[in-house]
């Protein structure tokens, strides 16, 4: 049974990504685990009550965790969810999450990348990274704008990675789960002969490979930045995801800083599901 785990810590940016979460557990009828990670200096500052204590604050906490499941479990949207339940943890998030995620046969980490206290910081620093590198399964990360979309449609984005074999056969089995195709899409500044040879025996090293699955390839010519360019094709595309591995780090961090610092809208309507090298 397909278990995804969603760390929550009340902001918008992470309910919306509980929304895509539990939409996407119903689908594939699996396990749903909310996670709150209870650090008392932040949730004070958040909640502005610096006379309460902690216990308080994390009954207040539990208060709203189990008013979310209620809904959940009471929704029409999720009932194809097989079990739905929150933990409480103190501590780090990241170790947090990596910690269940290990002990727990977690299928999925599905988070926002934007929020409150350590959530706030994903993408630019940190905590969204460090999962990346140290989880032990696929993290799909939700921006704050994303609507949720039956996911009918993975865009894995490749520059012919030397472990694509293994990675594509991962997005394909989650593919499955979703009912979903998978388009593998290679971005390049220019075509040459020599670049039409290799992309010609990528697709066909791969196509042998993956016989009985109905992959797609596409190939585009980037003439400008090439984050740029895959927002532009998701957003043009009929996908919903867009798949990467985590060595793409600085990639990643690039694109992410340059949505911020120019206030550009990259990615806003595209999560992205990060798999592990």
């Amino acid at each position: 049974m397909i278990h995804i785990l969603c760390p929550v810590d009340f902001s918008e940016a992470s309910l919306n990504a509980l929304d895509h979460a539990v939409n996407m557990c119903s689908t594939c009828q699996g396990a749903l685990t909310l996670l709150y990670v209870f650090n008392a200096e932040e949730f004070i500052q958040v909640a502005q009550t610096e006379e309460s204590s902690q216990e308080a604050l994390h009954g207040q906490a539990e208060i709203r965790l189990k008013g979310i499941v209620r809904e959940i479990r009471q929704s029409e949207v999720a009932k194809g969810i097989q079990q739905v339940e929150y933990i409480m943890r103190v501590g780090d998030l990241v170790s947090s999450v990596i910690d269940y995620a290990e002990h727990h046969q977690t299928t999925m980490i599905v988070m926002g990348t934007t929020g409150v206290g350590t959530l706030r910081e994903a993408f630019i620093g940190s905590n969204t990274v460090q999962v990346f590198e140290k989880a032990p399964c696929p993290v799909l990360c939700v921006p704050v704008a994303a609507s949720y979309s039956p996911v009918q449609q993975i865009v894995y984005a490749t520059d012919y990675e030397r472990d694509d074999q293994k990675i594509v056969k991962q997005v394909v089995a989650t593919a499955k789960d979703f009912g979903a195709k998978v388009e593998i899409l290679h971005i390049e500044k220019d075509r040459s002969t020599h670049k039409d040879i290799q992309y010609q025996e990528y697709v066909e090293k791969l196509s042998s490979y993956f016989m009985e699955d109905s992959l797609s390839f596409q190939r585009e010519v980037c003439e400008g930045d090439v984050p740029q360019c895959l927002d532009h094709y998701m957003n043009t595309s009929q996908a919903q995801i867009l798949a990467l591995l985590t060595h793409n780090q600085n990639f990643l961090q690039k694109l992410v800083h340059k949505s911020i610092a120019k206030n550009l809208a990259y990615f806003t309507d595209s999560p992205l599901l990060i798999y592990k090298n």
